[in-house]
């Protein structure tokens, strides 16, 4: 069975979330390997914690967000890369398959190639955006962060936005599964603690 790697920030504490493809638990053992999707989390491992990757040294990685520079994260020795699956958050601009194959390939194996997404905050530059949420938002749709322009809370529970996020063919997570990201570095997961006594 493949498996599938999600990355999770908490609070600027940084893990990985194994899951399996049918929900049941597979524990990291060895080494970090890409893994495939669940609705159910297998472990939770601070990066701190981490297992080294086949090399028996720490993994090595990158964060890289916006204006991502594919060759120049290919020519340093990363054993991981977390990187935007687009270069400016649209679907026009977003990575292919080969893209991400090719970055595979280039860094120091076996490496792993995870997207960025956020699950807590709307962003007003991804391909899900409608322009008619400026003056009819719908009801999972927050005020603005104040300190990040063109992100918006989000009632993470509404169906609605969930299946914005996963679990439909056009949603965020099944483009990153298509452009063979190995996983996915979830962002504003800790958004619960905006709604803590509302």
């Amino acid at each position: 069975m493949s498996k599938w790697i999600a990355a999770l920030l908490i609070g600027g504490c940084v893990g990985l979330l194994a899951a399996c493809s049918d929900g049941s638990s597979d524990e990291i053992d060895t080494e970090l390997q890409p893994s495939s999707l669940a609705a159910t989390p297998a472990e939770f491992v601070p990066v701190e914690t981490l297992p080294p990757v086949a090399t028996g040294k720490p993994a090595n990685w990158v964060y890289w967000l916006s204006d991502i520079d594919l060759s120049a994260i290919a020519s340093v020795s990363q054993e991981a890369a977390v990187i935007d699956y687009s270069q400016d958050g649209g679907q026009e601009s977003a990575l292919s398959r080969s893209d991400i194959d090719e970055l595979r390939s280039a860094m120091s194996g076996p490496a792993l190639v995870i997207s960025y997404m956020s699950i807590g905050e709307a962003e007003n530059y991804r391909y899900y955006w409608d322009s008619a949420w400026a003056s009819r938002k719908p009801s999972w749709l927050e005020k603005e962060n104040p300190n990040w322009a063109g992100n918006y809370k989000v009632r993470f529970w509404d169906p609605e936005w969930q299946s914005i996020i996963f679990g439909t063919p056009d949603s965020y997570l099944d483009r990153v599964i298509a452009a063979g990201f190995d996983g996915v570095y979830l962002d504003i997961i800790d958004a619960y603690d905006y709604f803590t006594g509302q």
